[in-house]
This record gives structure tokens, sequence and C-alpha cells, in this order.
């Protein structure tokens, strides 16, 4: 009964460390991500997968999910940016000796949120102006037809084909 006993214990202890280590990790990623990312609040950094201490070992980590707020990209500002890494690759020497220099990963699934100043501003125009319509976002601005200054609206979606924002 003792050594089921001992056992039972080692292994929550097991667990825990694990737990534990899978926390610091995350912690550790978000604090760096903030300083690198210039970013005024620490994301949320959620090192997936259980052991997390063999993967650490092994140096691939199978699910890593990240979410920052008020994230600066170029002349605009991503309200929300939500990203899941899989089958990052960061050799365990490189972390213990803080030289980790680049991050390899398999796969990214990000979605990035605009706030609709943000959608407006990126238009290049300082007379179109995106606001909330349900699930779409309209569109208004001043369009010129024949000398004339008309105002003009229409309730569209917004993708992202490459680099460009598109409002559709």
């Amino acid at each position: 009964m003792r050594k089921l006993l001992a056992l039972l214990l080692l292994l929550v202890l097991l667990v825990v460390a694990d737990r534990s280590a899978a926390g610091y990790a995350g912690r550790t990623l978000a604090t760096e991500l903030q300083r690198s990312g210039g970013l005024d609040a620490r994301p949320s950094v959620v090192v997936d997968g259980f052991p997390f201490l063999t993967q650490a070992m092994a140096g691939r980590y199978g699910r890593i999910e990240v979410a920052a707020s008020d994230v600066p990209a170029d002349d605009t500002t991503v309200a929300r940016l939500e990203a899941v890494l899989t089958g990052v690759r960061v050799p365990l020497s490189q972390v213990l000796s803080g030289a980790v220099t680049q991050v390899p990963v398999d796969g990214v699934d990000a979605r990035a949120v605009l706030g609709y100043d943000a959608l407006s501003r990126s238009s290049g125009s300082r007379r179109l102006t995106a606001e909330p319509a349900g699930d779409r976002v309209r569109v208004r601005g001043e369009v010129e037809v024949l000398g004339q200054r008309l105002a003009a609206a229409a309730v569209s979606t917004v993708a992202l084909e490459g680099d460009v924002l598109q409002v559709l």
C-alpha cells in the first residue's frame, strides 16, 4: 500500500512539475513577445500538449496559442491578434542559453481584428469611414461624379488578399 501511495504521490508531483514548467515557458515567451513586439500589455501564451517536459527536451512543441491586443503593425494597430502555431521547433540548448534567433513552425493559423477606426485610416482617404453593420461593415464616403460631391455608402465584407486589405 505504501509503494502504491508513494508512486501516486510521485506521479502527482511529476504532473505538477510538468504543468508548472509549461506555465513558466508560456509566461517567459509572453514577456519576450511583449518586449520584442513593443506591446503595451503582455500577450497570452499557452504551450499545449502533455507532457510538456518531453516536448522541451525534444525541442519540438505540438501547439502554441498566442493572443495579443493592440498590436502595432506598420501605420495601424491590430485590435486583437490570435495565432495558433503548430510544429514549433526550438532546441532546448538554444532556449537555455538565450540564443534563440529563429522559430521554425510547420503551420500558423492566425486571426487579426482591425478596429473600424483603423480600417478607415487604412483606406487612404480622409473622407472614408467604416462602421459595424451586423456581421459586415458599412463603408461611407464621398465620391465625385461630374464635378459634384455625393455621399455614398455600401455594406461590404472585408478580406485579406495577400498583404492587401480589400473591401468587397
